[in-house]
């Protein structure tokens, strides 16, 4: 393990911030403060309801695109589960007629 010297142990720490340190706004990451070119002011009653409209549309989308992939894999399974049988029926088919056959010969 790596050994590094201690300082003094006596020698005070230097403040680097006078008074705590607080996030102004925490949702904005980047530190970004420009507005966006399209912003327009505050949206009305109607543009939020709007954008509420297109995010519940959103998520009925998200849940259908989620529910349709379920049922088709279930559906690949009930079909390959029919092949399977189709192809076991097919076989024991065959074998029951060759036996019919020779016996006639």
């Amino acid at each position: 393990m790596a050994y590094f010297a201690n300082q003094d142990d006596n020698e005070q720490h230097e403040r680097k911030f006078l008074h705590p340190v607080e996030d102004d706004d925490p949702y904005n990451e980047l530190d970004n403060d420009e507005l966006p070119q399209d912003y327009d002011g505050p949206m009305t009653y109607e543009e939020e309801q709007e954008e509420r409209r297109r995010g519940t549309f959103r998520v009925i989308a998200g849940v259908g695109d989620f529910l349709g992939v379920i049922a088709g894999t279930a559906l690949i399974l009930v079909l390959l589960a029919v092949l399977i049988s189709l192809v076991n029926w097919v076989c024991s088919d065959m074998v029951q007629s060759f036996d019919l056959l020779q016996m006639r010969m």
